[in-house]
């Protein structure tokens, strides 16, 4: 539950950034806490009448959703302030941009992932793994092979015409790979 709440926080105080909606899914949680987002101002919350996933759920939340652009988020994730605006910046000056992906850190500061490679054989590596955050490190944009659904920025028109998450990864993993791929075939980086 701190993880939930904590993401949003943090969305809570990037709203001057830009304006977003909030789209919050309790996937049929076994301790009944989606309950705990009810009426939370500015949020709409989903609730599953079984536990679909990650990836069906942000489908159907990428279907519910209003705005221009879809920010995919973990529940774990703390966006940090002035995320958002660096996101939509690729978009505002490059054309050709389809997805976005966030730099992401552990808690410690090392990275996550700043983007991934797909190797030949079909396994994934994710750029600058466990090392330290430094800067000029991985922090200009440039363009990669897919990046972590975690922290994701795609036009939702894009989203819904590729198919977003393809159900042939049912239960998780390589989802993100196949939407980058799906985004590249259709013209966008």
């Amino acid at each position: 539950m701190k993880t939930r709440i904590t993401t949003l926080v943090a969305l809570a105080a990037c709203a001057r950034e830009t304006p977003f909606e909030v789209l919050l899914c309790d996937d049929h949680s076994p301790d009944g806490s989606g309950r705990f987002f009810e009426g939370v101002p500015g949020l709409r919350l989903r609730r599953n009448s079984e536990n679909i996933g990650y990836l069906r759920t942000n489908n159907l939340l990428a279907a519910d959703a209003r705005g221009e652009y879809l920010l995919l988020l973990n529940n774990d994730t703390e966006i940090q302030p002035g995320a958002i605006t660096a996101l939509m910046d690729v978009f505002r000056t490059r054309p050709d941009a389809g997805l976005v992906g966030a730099r992401l850190l552990f808690p410690d500061g090392r990275l996550q992932e700043a983007g991934a490679e797909v190797l030949p054989d079909g396994r994934t590596v994710r750029r600058g793994w466990r090392e330290r955050d430094r800067p000029g490190l991985h922090d200009r944009v440039e363009e990669v092979d897919y990046c972590s659904a975690a922290g994701i920025l795609i036009p939702r028109k894009l989203f819904l015409d590729v198919g977003g998450f393809d159900e042939c990864y049912l239960p998780a993993y390589y989802e993100d790979v196949d939407l980058a791929f799906k985004v590249r075939a259709a013209g966008k980086r």
